[in-house]
C-alpha cells in the first residue's frame, strides 16, 4: 500500500506538470516513459483489489 502511494504521488507529479506546461507533449520523453510504467504498475495493484458487488 505504500509503494501504491508512493507511486501515485510520482504520477500526480508528472499530471501536474504536464498541466502546468500546457499537455503531456511538453513532457520529456523519459517523463513520458516512466508515467507509463508508474501508471501500469498503479493499474496492476488497483486491479488486484477485490471489488464490492453492486446491486
Amino acid at each position: 500500500m505504500q509503494e501504491y502511494q508512493e507511486i501515485m504521488q510520482k504520477v500526480e507529479t508528472y499530471l501536474q506538470k504536464a498541466t502546468n506546461l500546457g499537455g503531456f507533449a511538453y513532457l520529456t520523453p523519459q517523463e513520458t516513459q516512466e508515467l507509463k510504467e508508474l501508471s501500469a504498475l498503479a493499474e496492476a495493484y488497483e486491479d488486484s483489489l477485490p471489488t464490492m458487488p453492486i446491486r
